[in-house]
């Protein structure tokens, strides 16, 4: 018994380095590593290690800010570009964005990463403008501007449960507004040949269509 227990205590004393060894910390890697492994993940261990010998750029991405409100750099100051939440185009058209913290909507156009803003600047009635989209459904019998006959080229929701309708002019028209409701998104979709307008409601209200 004795003798094994002496010899279960040398094969614990043999072990004992492999046991350390096994435990032991890894190494840190280094700024520059972690930067070209976010950079360019596809690249694997090998190529980041030749891309370093090389001193070869590393694919990646490289961020363009086109448009802000003055609190980052950027191709173009608005200071209008407020808590922006929704975004829509037409087919052919700018960019428009809800500005919810401003209460308008704001028009740009991209071409060839360089921005550019309009000069219409549109307000939201109820304020707070969060959804928004394009009046693609073809037909100019649904989502009508009230007082105008004409359908709706652009529709808002905002955080003050209001639903806002644009054809043209500098302010959008009031469609619906709905008591305790915070709207914030909106959606276009169909169902039985019909056209229905849908909107997020984050209040104490059910959403409405």
């Amino acid at each position: 018994m004795g003798r094994a227990i002496r010899d279960l205590h040398h094969a614990f004393r043999r072990r004992g380095p492999e046991r350390r060894q096994r435990h032991r910390r890894p190494t840190v890697e280094s700024l520059e590593e972690r930067a070209l492994l976010s950079a360019a993940p596809h690249l694997g261990a090998h190529g980041l290690e030749d891309a370093k010998r090389a001193k070869k750029p590393v694919p990646g991405y490289q961020q363009t800010n086109l448009v802000s409100d003055g609190a980052v750099g950027a191709q173009v100051t608005d200071s209008n570009l407020k808590n922006p939440w929704g975004m829509a185009f037409s087919s052919a058209g700018p960019f428009w964005i809800s500005d919810a913290g401003s209460g308008v909507a704001t028009i740009y156009t991209v071409q060839n990463a360089t921005v550019s803003k309009a000069p219409l600047v549109v307000t939201i009635p109820g304020g707070g403008p969060t959804g928004q989209v394009a009046n693609t459904t073809g037909s100019t019998s649904d989502f009508v501007v009230p007082g105008t006959g004409k359908a709706a080229v652009f529709l808002f929701d905002t955080l003050q449960g209001t639903l806002a309708a644009w054809n043209g002019g500098s302010t959008a028209a009031t469609v619906h507004t709905e008591p305790g409701a915070q709207y914030t998104g909106l959606a276009l979709g169909s169902s039985g040949g019909q056209n229905y307008l849908y909107a997020a409601n984050g209040g104490s209200n059910p959403g409405i269509d």
